[in-house]
């Protein structure tokens, strides 16, 4: 099983049906070619993928695991910005404050711009 978001999934179904395939065979040629490029060093490898983000974030904080919680609540509901801070979430992440932050204004103005209905 795989899941994505629906327009990935649209996307994916589309190239599909286009090429007479299957989305699975998509997914596994789109594999294969990463794969392959990395093993000729036309992108970056790493034995493991996951390792570098992993290896980073054993060594957090409670205190840094809260706020990275906080900014997920923060991205994922209408949960105000308090006691969030995207300068120690960088630092936590080693991402650019200014990044963080103009993904939380993209959620922001997303949100303004296709209102959801609340549950009651």
């Amino acid at each position: 099983m795989f899941i994505c978001d629906q327009d990935l999934k649209e996307y994916l179904e589309g190239w599909a049906a286009a090429e007479g395939r299957t989305v699975s065979n998509i997914l596994e040629r789109c594999a294969v070619a990463i794969r392959r490029d990395r093993e000729k060093g036309l992108i970056p490898s790493s034995p493991n993928p996951g390792e570098g983000i992993t290896s980073h974030l054993a060594g957090i904080t409670s205190e840094e695991l809260a706020q990275i919680k906080k900014f997920f609540d923060l991205l994922s509901s209408d949960r105000e910005r308090s006691n969030v801070s995207f300068s120690l979430l960088s630092r936590i992440l080693d991402i650019e404050p200014e990044k963080l932050h103009a993904l939380y204004e993209l959620i922001e103005k997303y949100r303004k711009e296709v209102p959801t209905e609340k549950p009651n």
